[in-house]
């Protein structure tokens, strides 16, 4: 089984032979959008035991690939349960009986890229519709926000939003780069070069600006949990800034919840009987890794 890139990122995988000596896996730059020649673990690693530290859902993405491919692999996490972030509970009182995530909740892009998508696929997994990016960007989906008359926006008003957006992130790339060139201290913040772009440079208007403050929102405030008004100015390219690829494609989620993905990494492939599920150790801290040319130490709390 071998799973897109995106899903083996964001986990610490530590690869030790019987002696103990240390593993290097060359890292390969590579195109989201091409999912082919994705097996970067050496055949010798079949010899070789592997931890995998976080049963997130990169993590356990990871070991399944891993263990599918013959590798010993052990999963250590230090909750009481497995997925991160992604935690679906049910509501056992009627008339809602239905599942509803507590964190990640939405296939953001369709296309293979999306190691969602990917895994949707293979298992056969419910999706549904609800939109594309900031949640307003396709069919109908504009329906929910109002302008300042109370009213929906209409469509050539979006669509010119998301051109506004990009022309927001030209001007403040500019202003960082021409920063940076001076060797100048940044001292706003996004939200304070935001404002000032938005009423000189752009002149943007009351309805446009609205639009525009939803849009970072979805950028920064919904994915990171931080305001935009405590971001720095120049961490706009640790978050991928004006190189950023997206995944293309129309946004969903999963009617069942997000941990049935966690739960058909963790079981694996019901049809194939040589599966294992994976070993998965919970309430377990990995307090510390020590390593040296030749030995791998990881101390447990």
């Amino acid at each position: 089984m071998l799973f897109p890139p995106l899903m083996q990122i964001g986990v610490a995988i530590l690869v030790l032979s019987k002696s103990g000596d240390c593993s290097k896996v060359k890292k390969n730059k590579r195109n989201y959008e091409d999912t082919t020649n994705q097996n970067i673990v050496p055949k010798s690693c079949k010899e070789k035991d592997i931890l995998v530290i976080g049963a997130g859902l990169s993590g356990m993405a990871a070991a399944r690939d891993l263990q599918d491919r013959g590798c010993k692999v052990k999963v250590y996490e230090a909750r009481g349960q497995t997925g991160g972030r992604s935690r679906t509970e049910k509501d056992n009182l009627p008339p809602w009986d239905f599942p509803h995530d507590l964190g990640g909740t939405f296939q953001h892009g369709s296309s293979q890229a999306n190691s969602i998508t990917w895994l949707a696929d293979r298992f056969d997994i419910k999706r549904a519709y609800v939109g594309g990016d900031s949640a307003y960007g396709e069919r109908n989906s504009t329906v929910w926000i109002r302008n300042s008359d109370g009213k929906p926006y209409s469509r050539g008003i979006v669509d010119e939003s998301f051109d506004l957006h990009d022309e927001w992130w030209k001007l403040n790339t500019k202003y960082l780069r021409q920063i940076r060139k001076k060797k100048l201290k940044i001292q706003k913040s996004l939200k304070d070069s935001s404002e000032y772009i938005f009423n000189t440079v752009m002149s943007l208007s009351r309805d446009q600006q609205a639009l525009q403050d939803a849009h970072i929102t979805s950028n920064f405030d919904n994915d990171f949990g931080v305001e935009h008004s405590l971001w720095p100015l120049d961490g706009i390219d640790k978050r991928d800034g004006w190189w950023w690829k997206p995944i293309s494609g129309p946004d969903y989620y999963l009617p069942d919840g997000m941990s049935q993905v966690i739960d058909l990494l963790e079981d694996g492939d019901s049809s194939n009987e040589k599966t294992k599920s994976l070993q998965v150790n919970l309430n377990h801290v990995v307090k510390k890794i020590e390593h040296s040319k030749k030995r791998l130490h990881y101390i447990l709390l």
